[in-house]
């Protein structure tokens, strides 16, 4: 994790998109479509705000947090837990734990904080998932940091297709 913390810090010295909040903590809950409720935490400060996906599926932002604390003094970051994972509604229908499901959460988290275009960050599992949603919604993405990402072949498993 500490290389991971020199590469993202490195990374987001010159980050420049919406910025969503204040210093302060900020934790919530935003409901999807079919009623998801996703928890949600702000930490940091700054010009912009950073999207932060977590690896799992299953796992939860926690243990991100220690890792990315440096760049909240001159970030916003957003983080959530994915449907199914941490304090987000527990999903028992396999059928809306698609890849697809988790890409339009992402979107309706976009919509909630007002953000026209995103910078994300994933982790394992959430670089996959950034991949998709870049790929489904590339008007909404400034930039995608993919670390420790699955290799692109995976994509086809992911629900969306290689080609357009």
């Amino acid at each position: 994790m500490k290389i991971l913390r020199r590469v993202l810090v490195s990374l987001f010295t010159l980050c420049a998109t919406a910025r969503i909040g204040s210093s302060q903590v900020r934790e919530g809950y935003v409901t999807t479509p079919d009623s998801i409720q996703l928890f949600y935490r702000t930490v940091g400060q700054g010009p912009d705000t950073i999207v932060i996906l977590h690896g799992g599926a299953g796992m939860t932002m926690e243990y991100l947090l220690p890792d990315l604390a440096s760049l909240e003094s001159k970030h916003v970051l957003l983080y959530y837990d994915q449907r199914g994972s941490g304090r987000s509604t527990l999903v028992k229908d396999t059928a809306r734990l698609r890849a697809a499901d988790h890409a339009a959460d992402l979107e309706v988290i976009r919509r909630h904080f007002h953000l026209e275009r995103l910078t994300i960050l994933g982790h394992s599992w959430g670089g996959m998932l950034a991949a998709l949603y870049g790929f489904t919604y590339p008007m909404h993405v400034a930039r995608l940091v993919l670390v420790e990402a699955g290799p692109p072949g995976v994509t086809p498993m992911l629900g969306c297709s290689t080609t357009r």
